[in-house]
């Protein structure tokens, strides 16, 4: 139960600041995705199945939030949380490369993904020109990951954060 009201308020913390103060933190007009890097980095620790159930799970109340093309979301972001799960498995967890390539091949996957669904009902005439804002997600993506698995291992060296109850 704790889990799950954990990835509950991390879902509506990332809606409130995508929708709000990332707005300023645009870099060459797009902006992280914060919803997707909860997905790859929950499904990378925690394998395909939770991701795969994670992804559709927030991917179906993103697009009942946002409302333009409902399922969309929930099919792509669970789809990559599957993909990035069974690479997961492959690579090292114990280091910051890692999560960080998880985060880039993850993030392309997604938009890639996305780009086909909606070029193949019929939204994309041309859908080779979403492809530069997909790379310029994945990078930014990657570099949120790297920053916060920075300040991850910095607190853990310093102990900053203590586990609770303990």
């Amino acid at each position: 139960m704790h889990r799950l009201a954990f990835y509950g308020i991390l879902f509506l913390a990332s809606v409130v600041l995508q929708s709000t103060l990332f707005h300023f933190f645009k870099i060459c007009g797009v902006k992280p995705d914060l919803i997707l890097l909860i997905v790859i980095i929950s499904s990378f620790f925690r394998g395909e199945k939770f991701g795969a159930a994670l992804g559709f799970v927030y991917g179906i109340f993103e697009d009942l939030i946002v409302g333009r093309y409902i399922g969309i979301q929930a099919l792509t972001k669970m789809a990559t949380g599957y993909a990035v799960g069974i690479l997961g498995k492959k690579l090292f967890h114990d280091n910051l490369i890692s999560p960080t390539i998880a985060a880039f091949i993850g993030s392309l996957i997604h938009g890639f993904l996305y780009i086909i669904v909606l070029f193949c009902l019929g939204f994309y005439s041309n859908p080779f020109r979403s492809f530069f804002p997909v790379i310029n997600v994945a990078f930014y993506n990657m570099l949120i990951t790297l920053a916060v698995f920075l300040v991850q291992l910095y607190s853990s060296k310093r102990k900053l954060f203590r586990t609770l109850g303990r």
